[in-house]
């Protein structure tokens, strides 16, 4: 049985299909689009999956952050597809207990469920690097918790649009302290994101003993190249969590 694996996040949708239950998986790509035109966005971008795989599928496995969207990506899906969707919530058959209130992103329980069963350590914290980066824990056998934090770019976009400052590209410096404003700005939005996450990290392995810390996003392969407290970056791990959860 293959699953068709969609996770549509603030900005950006990812696409996969694996076997039912695998975390290998196949024709993982990456789509912008516009939330104006969502639904022709969503259309161009599963034809173009149908079109790259000919395969059958079961089932189409959703993490979807917008809610307004779900009878849209329903549609879609039936009609490019021919197939039903089930969407990753709260009330999914989750691989751990949720003490956590039922507004938790569909994303943090798809990051969470991969992170557990890629880790064999009880304390699991999964770290997305996206809009907004969020810091999820996974202790026992239950999700208890986290924090929201200011994504990246988030920051970066808040911070040249309120002042006078140059836009720029976003790389570390060779220093936390150099001498342009350019090198300024880019040492403080990372930074400040790489000092946040370690902080984080060693916070919760003062509460919780040893944690195994996942990341992912699109901005955590500018943070886990800086630190030796991450201990995996994979960047498909809400598609990996959307398969383990949709599947039986």
């Amino acid at each position: 049985m293959k699953n068709f694996l969609i996770d549509i996040g603030n900005s950006a949708i990812k696409t996969a299909w694996a076997n039912s239950g695998s975390l290998q998986l196949k024709k993982t790509a990456r789509f912008g689009y516009d939330k104006k035109k969502f639904r022709s966005d969503l259309e161009k971008i599963v034809k173009v999956c149908r079109s790259n795989c000919r395969e059958e599928f079961s089932i189409a496995g959703v993490s979807l952050l917008d809610e307004r969207f779900r009878g849209t990506v329903r549609s879609v899906i039936r009609e490019v597809l021919d197939t039903e969707t089930e969407f990753v919530s709260p009330s999914s058959k989750l691989p751990y207990e949720l003490k956590y209130a039922e507004t938790i992103g569909s994303d943090r329980l798809c990051s969470s469920a991969a992170a557990v069963r890629l880790s064999d350590c009880p304390v699991v914290m999964t770290i997305d690097f996206g809009t907004a980066t969020t810091f999820t824990v996974v202790s026992n056998g239950s999700l208890t918790g986290g924090m929201i934090c200011p994504g990246i770019g988030t920051s970066f976009s808040a911070l040249i649009s309120k002042t006078t400052l140059p836009n720029v590209m976003l790389r570390f410096p060779d220093s936390v302290f150099t001498s342009t404003t350019d090198g300024n700005i880019r040492a403080g939005v990372l930074y400040q994101s790489l000092f946040t996450a370690e902080r984080v990290i060693e916070e919760a392995k003062r509460e919780f003993g040893k944690v195994f810390t996942c990341c992912t996003g699109g901005y955590s392969g500018l943070i886990a190249g800086r630190t030796k407290l991450i201990d995996l970056r994979d960047p498909h791990l809400v598609l990996k969590g959307i398969n383990i959860i949709i599947s039986p």
